[in-house]
């Protein structure tokens, strides 16, 4: 259950909702298991948890995020029918009464351990998910083994001698995953047919009966996928903390370094001397951002930069000699990895004597700034999977305010793939009497590492505008519903913002 939330939270949306499912149905599951119902047979829950473990192990061999609905209901399916499965062969376990305190304290105990491991533990051995896999696995094997009978009295080699056979699929599974230094192609097409071809055959073999080695082939099939490289990379760096897994490739094509934050690209740099310079992807200098640094420019602004989300540090290529610059970022190992020169040097352009990284939450260190600091403020913070909500509430936005100059500029970066941000921050802007532009740049070119994206600007007077206002590429953001009030600190949600 914790595996599966921490995958939905990291991967998909981070919401109150996608922490509260999981939890529901392992509860639920758990109910139902202990009525010990006749309705409840084990062999119909043994064979939905091995169906839906196989449509999972298609849309991680498919890298599939969308429909967010199907890709969350067959985690949530896989899920439930595994606490079913497990429930209820702990409810067949039960001792006799005078064992009971033992009984329910074993259970209790291991919910403790599965936590500590969790959160402390995984982080550090595991550089991505591989609990997940593992633990399926674990589940999907308990399928294959003989029924518990309800004794204690059995040997300790009859009761633990399964554990033998549950953890040589996994270690053969990590074995051939070692062998497989690329993955495939996803657009190709015959990568596709077997993608979803081979998943289909193992579960009509598996339905077949050959459960022991229909579910050792499936576990093989879950750690190849989530173990495969992304085509054409070469790894760099492999990572994982609490803010979630990082990676860093060498993309052999184009030869550029890109870096991914869970499953989304964060930035990249050219490795040619010729291009290293230039910034690329969402910042590229055909793009919104580039016109907003010329408005920025031609203002009375203080040439002062802050930037919230530090990423690669793409962005420090619009830096000027006579400006300076703060960078704001709570992920202390994606500072490390943009400050070392051997894979990134947007940094390097900006003299140490105008350039300031400060670790921490963006909105408590942007209280340690003195008022009316900034003449640009740029929020990169919710292009990834997991936005923090609480830098796009009305007070965060005053804080903003508060720490721009008399002619500051507020910009957005709202370019995600899972969430509709546009509503959430035209209703900021009305809540607080701003006007604001936003351009949604349509324009893809991956030769040149040019990506689609959306920005909006906010500022206090029409006028401060400027030349945005005579862009036809600039139009004002839709504000969505009436009755849908802006973000607070007390109430937030991101029900309406999802591209379901």
């Amino acid at each position: 259950m914790l595996a599966v939330t921490g995958y939905l939270t990291h991967h998909l949306v981070n919401m109150p909702l996608f922490g509260a499912m999981p939890l529901g149905l392992f509860l639920l599951a758990y109910i139902l298991a202990f009525q010990n119902k006749k309705a409840l047979k084990a062999s119909f829950w043994n064979r939905f948890m091995l169906g839906a473990s196989c449509l999972l192990c298609m849309t991680r061999l498919a890298d599939a995020t969308h429909p967010v609905w199907l890709v969350t209901s067959i985690h949530l399916a896989t899920l439930f029918s595994a606490c079913m499965v497990l429930h209820t062969r702990m409810a067949v376990s039960r001792p006799p009464t005078r064992w009971l305190t033992q009984y329910y304290f074993i259970m209790a105990l291991g919910g403790v351990m599965a936590g500590l491991l969790q959160v402390f533990v995984f982080p550090l051995i595991f550089d991505r998910y591989w609990e997940y896999p593992i633990l399926l696995g674990l589940a999907a094997w308990t399928c294959a083994l003989p029924r518990p009978a309800a004794s204690f009295k059995k040997p300790l080699s009859h009761n633990y001698l399964p554990l033998l056979w549950i953890l040589l699929p996994a270690l053969a599974a990590l074995g051939v995953r070692s062998m497989i230094p690329t993955g495939l192609n996803p657009q190709d097409g015959v990568t596709i047919a077997w993608k979803a071809g081979l998943p289909t055959l193992l579960l009509w073999w598996v339905m077949k009966g050959n459960q022991r080695i229909g579910v050792t082939a499936l576990c093989m099939l879950f750690a190849i996928a989530e173990g495969s490289e992304r085509a054409n990379h070469t790894p760099l760096i492999h990572a994982r903390n609490h803010f979630g897994t990082f990676e860093l490739v060498l993309e052999r094509t184009s030869k550029r370094r890109l870096f991914f934050h869970g499953n989304t690209l964060h930035g990249s740099q050219s490795t040619d001397p010729q291009r290293q310079a230039l910034p690329l992807n969402y910042y590229h200098q055909s793009g919104p951002l580039r016109r907003i640094f010329k408005q920025f420019e031609a203002s009375d602004a203080r040439p002062h930069v802050g930037v919230i989300g530090l990423g690669v540090g793409a962005i420090a290529a619009y830096a000027r000699p006579h400006e300076s610059w703060t960078f704001f970022e709570i992920d202390r190992d994606i500072i490390q990895m943009a400050k070392d020169t051997r894979y990134f040097t947007y940094l390097a352009q900006i003299p140490n004597s105008q350039l300031r990284i400060t670790e921490g939450d963006a909105r408590i260190k942007l209280q340690e700034e003195a008022d009316a600091t900034f003449g640009l403020l740029i929020l990169d913070a919710f292009s990834a999977d997991s936005i923090p909500m609480h830098l796009m509430t009305v007070e965060a936005l005053d804080d903003y305010l508060k720490k721009l100059g008399p002619n500051g500029i507020l910009a957005w970066h709202l370019s995600n793939r899972y969430l509709n941000l546009e509503n959430v921050v035209a209703r900021l802007a009305q809540a607080r009497g701003l006007h604001a532009v936003g351009w949604r740049d349509e324009h893809e070119d991956p030769v040149q590492g040019r990506d689609p994206s959306y920005w909006v600007v906010m500022v206090r007077e029409k006028s401060q505008l400027g030349k945005l206002l005579r862009d036809d590429r600039f139009t004002s953001p839709d504000p969505g519903k009436a009755t849908e009030a802006p973000w607070t600190d007390q109430q937030s949600s991101l029900w309406q913002a999802i591209h379901w």
